[in-house]
């Protein structure tokens, strides 16, 4: 397996524009919705829906880190002053944790019905666990994060409180390792959205 590490390529416009609904829709259907959860369901809806449609949901990246899989720039942005998302969300922290509120309605336009349907099996699924017992699903043996660290040496760094965090990308096709067609399908429509969103950034 070969190691990408995050190149701090910029989110495209539609990317934030879809993470912001995301959490909107999150935030409506789970109150209080608290930062870590929100981290923990970004990284499932895209695991899902490329287990179950061989399609990238966000096509981010996401990174190694001790606590799962996060976005970096969303984890950002949700513990400083809001920035990529300020148009969608807005925080409110205390001592101990930081709660996510929708800013608007959630809108539809980014998300397909098999992303809709995504959207709601990660409610129905998810909506009622604790973020410590999601942590423990994104690091499960066998799914990328635990796959990862593994590899990598960093099982037991984590373990021990030695490292919080890497610049090690996830690669999340090996979610499709036992359906060949259906990774080569993901990864082909996973490098076309990464080639739109540089035109786009580019124009």
């Amino acid at each position: 397996m070969a190691k990408r590490e995050y190149s701090g390529t910029p989110l495209s416009a539609s990317q934030i524009e879809k993470l912001g609904n995301a959490i909107i829709f999150l935030s409506d259907k789970i109150q209080p919705l608290f930062k870590t959860k929100v981290l923990k369901l970004l990284y499932l809806m895209e695991e899902i829906s490329i287990r179950k449609n061989g399609l990238p949901f966000f096509g981010v990246d996401f990174q190694l880190w001790k606590l799962g899989p996060v976005v970096k720039d969303i984890y950002i942005d949700l513990t400083s002053t809001t920035v990529l998302l300020d148009s969608y969300v807005e925080t409110k922290s205390d001592s101990e944790s930081t709660i996510v509120l929708p800013k608007k309605a959630f809108n539809d336009d980014e998300f397909s019905d098999c992303d809709m349907e995504v959207l709601n099996i990660v409610v129905e699924k998810f909506k009622d666990k604790s973020a410590p017992e999601l942590i423990k699903i994104t690091h499960r043996e066998n799914f990328p994060w635990h796959t990862t660290a593994k590899n990598y040496g960093y099982l037991d760094l984590f373990e021990k409180n030695l490292c919080n965090s890497t610049d090690i990308v996830l690669d999340l096709s090996m979610l499709l390792n036992e359906s060949p067609e259906l990774k080569n399908f993901y990864l082909s429509t996973l490098d076309f959205q990464k080639q739109s969103n540089h035109l786009k950034r580019s124009s």
